[in-house]
């Protein structure tokens, strides 16, 4: 089953005009779009003289992954965090234990990089934390990645790399259960379900010949 955050998305018809994407319904230029907006351009690949640049992303697939405002809560050590630092913990939810957790809101929709044979990676998105008012100019984090890692920054010091894995360590709350889950299963959820519809698509293709 695909993510219930999925949107259907506008498709916008577009043309090359002196060298600059143009409305091809006017021909004139495009609309402006959100700041970290992301998407896809799909082409003939005749019209592509030079293609090097292309090759690592070709089979790949942007997907909406979780929606603006949605609340996530990232994992950290509950053993060394600084004491001024315990208001912002939240107590650990059903299936996450041993754990503190800190909370993350997506300022933006969020979407994630879907390749074949190779590691999904999820777009760069605007998130924001309580604990980064005041500690942090500007208050807010350019992705999941970097919000993680100021996480750690602050509530883990004592870590020589405050890095990690966001599929395992950062959790959202599934709308089917209400349980949290790592993103890696929601990840996984929407990975399977993309390959079961196009196993499903091959077969009709298959069946007409």
């Amino acid at each position: 089953m695909v993510s219930p955050y999925t949107q259907k998305l506008l498709k916008i018809p577009v043309i090359v005009k002196n060298g600059e994407l143009v409305l091809a319904i006017d021909q004139k230029p495009l609309p402006k779009f959100s700041e970290g907006a992301s998407f896809e351009i799909l082409i003939d690949p005749t019209h592509v003289p030079n293609k090097s640049r292309l090759i690592e992303i070709e089979d790949g697939e942007v997907v909406p992954f979780l929606p603006i405002g949605t609340k996530l809560l990232a994992q950290v050590n509950p053993d060394k965090v600084p004491k001024e630092l315990n208001d912002f913990l939240h107590k650990s939810p059903n299936r996450i234990e041993k754990c503190a957790l800190v909370e993350i809101t997506l300022d933006g929709d969020l979407y994630i990089h879907l390749r074949t044979g190779r590691k999904s990676t999820l777009m760069d998105v605007s998130c924001s934390s309580p604990f980064l008012e005041g500690r942090e100019d500007p208050p807010a984090a350019v992705s999941i990645n970097h919000a993680y890692s100021l996480i750690s920054t602050h509530f883990e010091p004592y870590r020589k790399s405050n890095t990690g894995n966001v599929f395992d360590k950062v959790f959202y709350q599934s709308n089917k259960d209400g349980n949290w889950a790592s993103l890696r299963t929601l990840r996984d959820e929407i990975q399977q379900a993309r390959k079961t519809a196009a196993d499903t698509q091959t077969s009709k293709q298959n069946g007409l010949f």
